[in-house]
């Protein structure tokens, strides 16, 4: 659908944008959630197929990469939108207390830095990013980041049951390496794995109380071992390989011969959806996201970017040629085959 959807690049950018625009709402409710201080840890808030301080830290972090090259290189209204927008998302992703959002936050800002063509002004976009999140971010926030660096006795429950988690997908992998354990099912298997049933207290697992109400099992928290886990190689294989084509439709993309105007706007555009798929990446080693419709709506992106660039190519070559005078033995044909009169 995304491929026949989209035909141009306005329609790309029109896509990209309109995934950010869809989220101002769930915007405003963390920044005014965090704004009141009603969680000193988490601004959390239900938002369409997901929820919580992680997904919200991972949506916020995926509209990063069109702003900040849509403050660089957009239109007068692109350039507004992301000096409105992007103060107020960094302080959401701030806000949700995330720690993975917050390892995200810092890599895709690494990106931008390293891929802006624009040298003084990307670095001093980045700059500004950074010392905006510095001023933003309170002393119990960072104290909850710096839980990631530390060991077992600091780092929580929550922290360290995804540790316990990937260690459990990782073992019902190795026991059913081909196949899986099934779809959906590491839910139902993972307290037997952990040894904990799920919740901010754990109690330790017991079979008889294996699926009754309040006392269920964990996702894995880890998209790409959880599709190990339940998908086995079968499973897994394909679905990894997409994130490949992704990044290689993008590649693609950038390589075709157009014209300056054209290839410099859809290198931009390469950069926004590598940038995005960056943060889902990483976003991911953190949560289970495989479910979530945009992330199959960008891999159709990468690929309309791809067949956008080869159909402007074609339409760039019709227009040169057509506007390229005739050779020289074309525009005299004509003159020397007629006889001339004595």
């Amino acid at each position: 659908l995304i491929v026949q959807l989209i035909q141009t690049p306005k329609d790309v950018r029109d896509f990209i944008w309109a995934n950010v625009i869809f989220n101002l709402w769930t915007l405003k409710s963390v920044v005014v959630i965090s704004l009141r201080g009603g969680d000193a840890d988490r601004a959390n808030v239900s938002a369409a197929q997901g929820g919580g301080a992680n997904y919200l830290a991972m949506v916020f972090c995926m509209g990063l990469p069109i702003l900040y090259f849509g403050f660089l290189h957009g239109r007068k209204l692109e350039k507004r939108l992301a000096m409105i927008i992007a103060p107020l998302t960094l302080f959401a992703i701030v806000g949700t207390g995330s720690r993975g959002g917050f390892l995200t936050l810092l890599c895709v800002v690494a990106f931008l830095a390293v891929r802006s063509r624009r040298i003084f002004a990307g670095f001093g976009t980045v700059l500004a990013m950074g010392l905006l999140l510095f001023l933003v971010t309170p002393e119990e926030k960072w104290e909850r980041y710096m839980t990631i660096f530390r060991g077992d006795e600091e780092r929580g429950h929550a922290a360290q049951s995804r540790l316990d988690l990937w260690k459990a997908g990782l073992k019902m992998f190795r026991q059913s390496p081909v196949t899986g354990v099934g779809h959906d099912n590491f839910s139902l298997l993972s307290a037997r794995y952990v040894g904990y049933f799920a919740g901010d207290t754990p109690v330790a697992y017991d079979p008889a109380l294996d699926g009754q109400k309040g006392f269920t099992g964990f996702v894995c928290h880890n998209t790409f071992i959880q599709s190990l886990a339940e998908g086995g190689l079968i499973g897994s294989i394909p679905f990894f390989l997409l994130f490949i084509m992704y990044f290689v439709n993008c590649y693609r993309a950038r390589r075709v011969p157009l014209l300056p105007d054209s290839k410099r706007e859809i290198w931009i555009l390469s950069q926004v959806l590598e940038g995005t798929m960056w943060a889902f990446i990483v976003s991911s080693i953190f949560g289970s996201h495989f479910k979530i419709d945009f992330l199959w709506w960008y891999f159709g992106a990468s690929t309309a970017l791809y067949l956008t660039a080869r159909r402007l190519q074609v339409i760039e070559a019709q227009i040169t040629e057509e506007a390229q005078p005739p050779p020289a033995e074309a525009r005299t044909w004509g003159l020397s085959n007629v006889p001339v009169r004595s």
